[in-house]
């Protein structure tokens, strides 16, 4: 009888312990996965205009994932590659704030969004956080853009 309660709870402790490796190996692992299948792809920017500390973009887009966009962020890079947060208007929505646009099979125009980045920026990249389920945010690397290309 003690065998047999002592095996019954053994195998209940393993069956937590496995369960709890399941989930935080999904945890640690999960949202590396699921960068691998980005939301938009490919993410064109067909124009560039800076002046001082604004910076006017817009392109094309194809949203190939039917996800929720919660934020574009924008990282402004100066001479050291030291990062800065940078803010984004959307020109192209009535709210000037971010919207989400429906999964598509044709490429989409977007923009134009306008930057704000430190007066010393040389480099901004821009990646989008998009809510695919419920578990975590899903990062998808937009491009990166040289300022002084553009001047």
């Amino acid at each position: 009888m003690i065998v047999e309660y002592t095996k019954a709870i053994i195998v209940k402790l393993l069956n937590i312990f496995i369960v709890s490796i399941g989930a935080i190996f999904l945890i640690l692992i999960g949202p590396s996965i699921d960068e691998a299948f980005p939301v938009v792809y490919p993410f064109n920017v067909d124009y560039v205009q800076q002046l001082d500390n604004k910076v006017e973009i817009y392109g094309t887009a194809l949203k190939i994932r039917d996800c929720k966009q919660t934020d574009v962020q924008v990282l402004a890079y100066d001479n050291n590659h030291v990062a800065t947060l940078g803010s984004i208007e959307y020109k192209d929505t009535p709210t000037g704030i971010i919207s989400t646009r429906p999964k598509s099979d044709n490429t989409q125009n977007w923009g134009p969004w306008v930057l704000t980045v430190p007066i010393n920026t040389t480099n901004i990249e821009l990646s989008a956080l998009h809510k695919c389920h419920i578990l975590w945010d899903t990062r998808t690397y937009f491009t990166s853009l040289t300022l002084k290309d553009y001047k």
